[in-house]
């Protein structure tokens, strides 16, 4: 039987038949096929990716529209397809990888090598002339770029950039002197604007090289495998590369397109000379001043040749996958640089600048060749493995780390408030102040300042073992200009070593008396006092029982009047074994407590927000 609804009934029941909507004109899609011949009006189905990629043109123009208010790094496509990207200090970067976690990546670090791609490094030139204005702004503690020990080298150096020392630290920064009249720096993307205001405020003319890429990497095979893949037997070149690993010192080559020889795995020799040593190749070692050259670097972006144009080659070739000759007439040389790391006091970080048009061609290169790609995250963690700070997430009084914090205090507080409250901790019942990230006005610094230096332990030796009201002048024996001593605060580094788990942001309490009983009752049982584990299974587990309730009962319970710090970057350490945490604490109140208490190191008190006791833990000064 056919039943047939009037209009009103077909419309309430949703029985009217409705015309698909169109496509938003600001689509990738809509774009493609509005301009494309095979458009049929009658048929709005999304067309596939290769059909999308024919219209090359119109391609071109939406990746450039998607970067009006951020920047791709050279290497995007490559990272978009297998990283987790974020937009960060204006710039599209990658955050970690999709397949492996941070254990691959430490073992590899450990072992083999792995590269990061810093190419959002921004890279200022200066010359001498405006360099002499900027030296008032840099760290007395640390080489000044202007000393003639300093222009003497010609490696990546570091430093820190204040805008009045030492109170107001606004990054720290790597600089290098490319001839007698020109200095480089690299700073970090979220330092670029207070840079530039002080370029501006003290008129001071710099340039801004765009045209370079850096990467980074870690490992004690990183070098080998550079080594087989820029494929250099000169024997100057030799030597250059073993200085390289044994000192800070810099090499410049002038190596062909990687795109001309098929890509190698690498293979470990026994030697390690022989890891050194390689097949062929014909290459420059001395500085020829390409790499800093804006107009170089523009007319070999220009005369780079396209993929398609490199395959058309290789398919002449009479014995298929062997190398293509290089053609001076086409085959330009491609400046690169070679470093140690600055930023990290060991010899297993080398730095490479190379120009940025041929970023992906190397990455892949290298990739091929065995070296792990990682990404921001796992550059924060292996800088937590060496025990430093990173930037900007650890150096909280500068204006970039106080951004980041400031993001992740809005986000947890948004994410606490969506939860119901019985579904989120009370911090009013926890006694817990400043549950969202660090609050220095808690403990009663207004305006902190970081102290750094290599003087610090000296300097804290000295300071405990002398009167409170000596600290300023003591202080000024190792600094230069005006601050004021009690207003610091200085890096450390906290050790689990007494049970416990860190995370990024924990309390640091100090101990009173009774907290020092307890840590003593917990610290004073000893493998003989243990439960006996022979006889009755019962009288076993009763023991192990009480010796668990007696442990429980001694969890300390910190004042808020006994705050004197906060933790920044906390997790499980691969390279110790165990939990440690990197933070800050005030100086002032770090001096007073180490003067009353009789441990050799001292110990504190570790608080996460959540919780309603605190762990025991060991404390030591810490370097920037």
């Amino acid at each position: 039987m056919n039943i047939s609804f009037p209009a009103k009934a077909q419309k309430k029941k949703g029985l009217e038949k409705q015309e698909k909507p169109a496509p938003p004109v600001n689509s990738l899609a809509s774009l493609i096929m509005l301009n494309s011949e095979e458009f049929n009006s009658k048929n709005t189905k999304p067309l596939n990716r290769r059909q999308r990629r024919k219209n090359k043109h119109n391609l071109r123009e939406f990746f450039a529209n998607r970067q009006n208010d951020k920047k791709w790094l050279e290497t995007h496509i490559w990272h978009a397809k297998r990283f987790h990207m974020a937009n960060l200090w204006g710039y599209r970067v990658p955050l970690h990888p999709n397949d492996k976690g941070r254990r691959a990546i430490y073992r590899d670090s450990l072992h083999r090598s792995v590269m990061i791609d810093l190419s959002y490094f921004e890279c200022f030139t200066l010359s001498l002339q405006n360099a002499e204005k900027l030296n008032s702004f840099f760290d007395l503690n640390c080489p000044s770029p202007l000393s003639e020990e300093s222009r003497s080298r010609k490696h990546l150096q570091r430093t820190f950039l204040n805008e009045s020392y030492p109170t107001s630290m606004i990054c720290p920064l790597m600089f290098q002197w490319i001839n007698d009249d020109l200095l480089s720096l690299w700073v970090h993307p979220s330092s670029h604007d207070a840079l530039c205001e002080i370029f501006v405020a003290n008129q001071i003319d710099y340039n801004l090289n765009d045209k370079l890429s850096l990467f980074e990497f870690h490992g004690p095979l990183t070098l080998p495998i550079l080594k087989q893949t820029i494929r250099s037997h000169d024997a100057a070149i030799q030597s250059e590369w073993t200085q390289l690993r044994q000192s800070p010192e810099t090499i410049h080559l002038e190596v062909e397109d990687p795109r001309l020889k098929y890509p190698i795995h690498f293979q470990e020799a026994e030697d390690d000379n022989e890891n050194m040593l390689v097949d062929e190749g014909d290459f420059k070692t001395e500085d020829s001043g390409k790499l800093f050259d804006q107009d170089y670097l523009k007319a070999l972006e220009n005369g780079k040749l396209k993929e398609c144009e490199i395959n058309a080659r290789k398919s002449k070739l009479e014995i298929p996958g062997s190398k293509l000759e290089n053609d001076p007439a086409i085959d330009p040389s491609i400046p690169i640089m070679l470093s140690y790391n600055p930023m990290l006091d060991n010899n297993n970080s080398t730095l490479l600048v190379l120009p940025k048009c041929y970023s992906t061609e190397f990455l892949r290169l290298f990739h091929f060749a065995g070296v792990r790609i990682a990404g921001l995250r796992e550059r924060h963690f292996l800088f937590y493995e060496a025990e430093k700070p990173f930037f900007p997430d650890d150096y909280l009084t500068t204006d970039s780390g106080e951004k980041w914090w400031d993001t992740i205090i809005t986000e947890t507080e948004m994410e606490y408030n969506k939860k119901p409250p019985a579904k989120r901790p009370n911090f009013k019942k926890l006694n817990t102040l400043a549950p969202f990230g660090p609050d220095w006005d808690v403990i009663g610094l207004s305006e902190p300042w970081i102290l750094q230096g290599a003087f610090i332990p000296e300097l804290f030796n000295q300071v405990v073992n002398t009167d409170t009201s000596s600290c300023q002048s003591v202080a000024e024996q190792f600094l230069k200009g005006s601050f004021n001593f009690s207003s610091s605060i200085v890096a450390v580094s906290v050790s689990f070593d007494y049970g416990g788990s860190a995370v990024d942001y924990m309390q640091i309490f100090s101990l009173n008396e009774q907290d020092i009983e307890l840590f003593e009752l917990c610290t004073s049982t000893k493998p003989a006092e243990l439960p006996n584990f022979e006889g009755d299974d019962d009288k076993i587990l009763e023991d192990f029982d009480k010796e668990q309730m007696k442990k429980d009962a001694t969890l300390p319970v910190p004042c808020n009047d006994q705050m004197i710090g906060f933790t920044t970057t906390g997790s499980y350490s691969f390279s110790k074994g165990k939990s440690f945490a990197i933070g800050y604490v005030s100086s002032l109140k770090f001096v007073e407590y180490c003067r009353r208490i009789d441990f050799e190191e001292p110990i504190v008190m570790i608080k996460h927000p959540n919780w309603s006791f605190g762990r025991f833990a060991k404390l030591s000064l810490c370097s920037l």
